[in-house]
Order: structure tokens, then sequence, then C-alpha cells
């Protein structure tokens, strides 16, 4: 195994779909290079308190080498 060092991100409804908008659930999907592999490490609604707004998700790096590992949060957002 390589370097562990994470990577995060969240996707808002209220940004992605406008005012008014809720969470009805969410995912995240992980991008990855040449040689560097990665692995969702987390997915949640967020925040994680009170009434979620959006779907936060987390990567990390299990193989470093060329190239980069991205993470990247999707939202099911109602429409207004």
């Amino acid at each position: 195994m390589g370097v562990t060092t994470p990577t995060s991100t969240t996707a808002n409804c209220a940004i992605a779909v406008g005012a008014g908008s809720k969470l009805l659930g969410g995912g995240a999907l992980i991008a990855q290079g040449p040689v560097a592999r990665g692995a969702v490490s987390m997915t949640a609604p967020s925040p994680l308190a009170g009434t979620p707004l959006g779907w936060q998700a987390q990567g990390i790096v299990t193989v470093s080498g060329m190239g980069n590992v991205t993470v990247t949060a999707y939202a099911i957002c109602s429409v207004p």
C-alpha cells in the first residue's frame, strides 16, 4: 500500500438546484490516475447534525504513483 492522504468534497443542493431544494440522497465517485489508485472511505449527509443540505465524501490514496486520485460527491436533490 501507498500513502493514505485523504481528499474530500461536498455537493450542496442549494448550490446545485437552487434555494428550497431538499436532499434526497447522495454518493461518491473516485477518479484514478494511470498508476495511482484510491477508494471511497466515507460518504454521508452534510451536515451530520440537523437538517442535511448536501452530501460529503472522502477518499484515500491506496497506491501512490503517477496521476492523481480525486473524489467527487454527488447530491440527489428535490426540485423546489
